[in-house]
Order: C-alpha cells, then sequence, then structure tokens
C-alpha cells in the first residue's frame, strides 16, 4: 500500500507574501494613520474652535439646508466645500429631526451649529479625517509611480506621521481637501505622460475645476500642471486638449461656484475684507 504524501505546507510562505504585499502595507499605515487622526478630532471642543474657519464653513452650509437659499454669501474659499457638507448635514439632520413632519422641520429650522454635542463640528471634521487618508494613497500611487513601491510606502507612512497633516485631518479647513485634489491632478497627468487617454484627459479637467472650487489658490499651482502637462504633446493637439481641460475646468467651477459669478458683488467684499484682515 502506497503511502500518501501530504501536501507541501504552504501556510507560513502565503503569511509572508502577505506582509510583503503593497496592499496590506498600505492598509496597516492607513490604519495607523486613521488612529492618529481620530485620537485627536475633538481638538479644543466644546470650549473653543479652531479659529474661525470651521464656523464659517459649518454656518453658510447650515443655512443652505434650513433656508434652501444655495448662495452661500460667503467667498474666502470655494462654494464646494460648503455644498458637498450642506449635503452631509442634510442626511444627518433629515434622520436626526425626522424631516418631512411639521415638528421635524421645526427642529431643522432650530437647530444650531453648536447643537447635538458639536455634531455639525464632528461631521466636518470626519470628512476631513476621509480626505486625509485619501492624500496617502495619492502620495503612495505618486512615489509608486516615480520612484517604485518602497519610495511610495514610505513617502505614505512619513506623511501619515506627519504632525501638520495629522492636525489639518483633524479640524474642518479646505486645505486638506485642496491637497486631495491637487494630487490627484498630479497624478492624472503622470498617467498621461505615459499613455495619452481621453479618460484621463477629462478627469484632470474635472478634478482641476473641483480644486478650484474648493480653494481659488488653486490658480497659482495651474501653470506648474500645465507645464507638466504639456510637456511631451505636440503642438496642435496640446492646444486642442488644453482647451478642452480648461473649458472642463471651467464647467465644473461654474457649477460648483454658481454665485462667483452670479453674486459677484458680495465676492468683491469678501477678498477686500479678506486683505484687510491679512
Amino acid at each position: 500500500m502506497k503511502e500518501e504524501k501530504s501536501p507541501p505546507d504552504s501556510f507560513l510562505p502565503a503569511r509572508l507574501s502577505l506582509l510583503r504585499s503593497e496592499r496590506f502595507l498600505l492598509g496597516m499605515v492607513l490604519l495607523a494613520a486613521l488612529g492618529l487622526r481620530l485620537r485627536g478630532i475633538e481638538l479644543l471642543l466644546p470650549y473653543f474652535e479652531c479659529g474661525p474657519d470651521e464656523r464659517f464653513l459649518i454656518q453658510p452650509a447650515l443655512r443652505i439646508v434650513q433656508t434652501g437659499d444655495f448662495n452661500p454669501h460667503f467667498f474666502w474659499y470655494g462654494s464646494f466645500p460648503i455644498y458637498w457638507i450642506a449635503a452631509v448635514f442634510a442626511l444627518a439632520l433629515g434622520i436626526r429631526c425626522g424631516a418631512g413632519s411639521e415638528v421635524g422641520m421645526d427642529c431643522l429650522r432650530s437647530f444650531s451649529i453648536y447643537d447635538q454635542h458639536f455634531l455639525l463640528f464632528y461631521l466636518g471634521r470626519a470628512s476631513s479625517v476621509i480626505f486625509g487618508l485619501g492624500t496617502l494613497v495619492l502620495v503612495f500611487l505618486l512615489g509608486k509611480k516615480i520612484a517604485g513601491r518602497a519610495t511610495g510606502l514610505l513617502a505614505a507612512l512619513f506623511l501619515a506621521l506627519s504632525p501638520l497633516h495629522i492636525y489639518f485631518s483633524q479640524i474642518f479647513k479646505v486645505d486638506i481637501s485642496l491637497i486631495f485634489w491637487t494630487l490627484l491632478a498630479v497624478y492624472l497627468a503622470l498617467k498621461l505622460l505615459e499613455k495619452w487617454t481621453t479618460r484621463d484627459l477629462v478627469g484632470m479637467g474635472l478634478v482641476s475645476g473641483l480644486a478650484l472650487g474648493t480653494k481659488f489658490n488653486f490658480l497659482v499651482f495651474l501653470p506648474f500642471l500645465c507645464a507638466l502637462f504639456f510637456s511631451r504633446r505636440p503642438g496642435r493637439r496640446r492646444i486642442r486638449d488644453g482647451l478642452l481641460v480648461a473649458y472642463l475646468a471651467g464647467a465644473v467651477f461654474f457649477v460648483t461656484c454658481p454665485f462667483f459669478f452670479f453674486d459677484f458683488a458680495t465676492v468683491r467684499d469678501s477678498f477686500d475684507f479678506f486683505s484687510l484682515i491679512r
């Protein structure tokens, strides 16, 4: 009677392969980063706020939900963060107040930004945590594309441990979301350098519009992005594709910041006041 051969023990090699996989390592970096950012998400609450920016974004978003007036009347930054956090508030307050009933509408109209143990502040800060983790993924992808997997993982790890990045991922300001959209635009531009595709071209235009709709100083970065974008494109196609990207970016900016055009008097006053306090 022949003795059956037992299958080779592949458990340990499989485990070692998992520990070396980039998805596992990146997941560990993201998990550690999530813990560091959630640990201080209550920073200075309920006694103080982290500067006026949080309130300046939360108040117009809540007013949009309560009144249905989509004009934020605030243009220090783009309107896109105000609109998407207003959508989050609408969902959360609809669940909290029971939207649809008269009692629910009264609850919604009387809701303050400081009610429910600073609920709206925590919702805004949770969105910053998500954008912060997104920037880590993009830094990994950029590092991997430029210099290999190890570089991408180290770059993501160093950024995950950066005190400044942790801080801006714990408060509701537009900076961390601007970094996310900017890095995504750079990543798409690098992909276009490798292989020119319509999908990445359209994506770059849309993402650039979202970045500009988040914070206007993305305009400062545009020349560098254009230089990267046009460095290997022939003349006529360069002009055609550049106009397409500019058109898409402008269209997205118009959709995300419509009152920048419809209420330009308030925009001008906001810029004048902003220049005075700076």
